[in-house]
């Protein structure tokens, strides 16, 4: 298959999966369960409640689902949970960038209607890319990062460790590194700071 026609098919699959799938009425957050989260959830479709793990996700942002045990239907918690995490960033004013402008980044501004109304900074360290437009933002160097202040960075690239120790080792100001693909930095944003989440 030619890469078009591969996005093509994993765009019709996320199609599919969205029309059979369900959102939530409500997730609550319990607490950490090893590499993953553990939630209470109230299924859109049955109303049942149950406590799941929600493992993390995955690097291209599709994995984003619980099986519902009353009805068996797929339930979609993704949305809800990044969402949740940029309202609570904006809301508390964080001088936030998003690490990265390729296809992580892409579902993510795409699935994310928070991110895409707040003014965010998008940092790539390929020169190339730099100085591009990136949903209405230009994409910069991360050696802004001090002299803007950035305070939060969430890092949308399948690189997410080394970017993680790059910014440790080069940018120590920085308070807050969310990785999409470990739930730890996504439940420290959420746990203790939100009611369940009510959608």
């Amino acid at each position: 298959m030619s890469d078009d026609e591969y996005k093509a098919l994993e765009k019709k699959i996320e199609y599919y999966q969205k029309k059979y799938s369900y959102t939530p009425d409500v997730i609550e957050i319990l607490g950490m369960a090893g590499s993953g989260c553990r939630i209470s959830i109230v299924c859109g479709k049955c109303k049942g409640r149950s406590e799941q793990i929600y493992a993390p996700l995955s690097q291209t942002l599709t994995i984003n689902r619980v099986i519902c045990p009353h009805c068996r239907e797929r339930v979609d918690i993704y949305d809800a949970f990044i969402n949740q995490v940029f309202t609570r960033l904006f809301q508390d004013r964080r001088r936030v960038a998003v690490w990265g402008c390729g296809d992580c980044a892409q579902k993510l501004f795409e699935k994310s209607k928070s991110l895409r109304e707040n003014h965010v900074f998008i940092v790539d360290n390929d020169v190339k890319k730099q100085g591009s437009n990136f949903w209405g933002n230009r994409v910069v160097s991360p050696s802004i990062i001090p002299d803007e202040k950035i305070d939060t960075i969430i890092i949308a690239s399948i690189y997410a460790e080394e970017i993680s120790n790059e910014i440790a080792h080069k940018f120590p100001g920085v308070e807050k590194i969310i990785k999409l693909t470990d739930m730890a930095t996504i439940f420290e944003v959420l746990y203790n700071a939100y009611p369940p989440i009510k959608l």
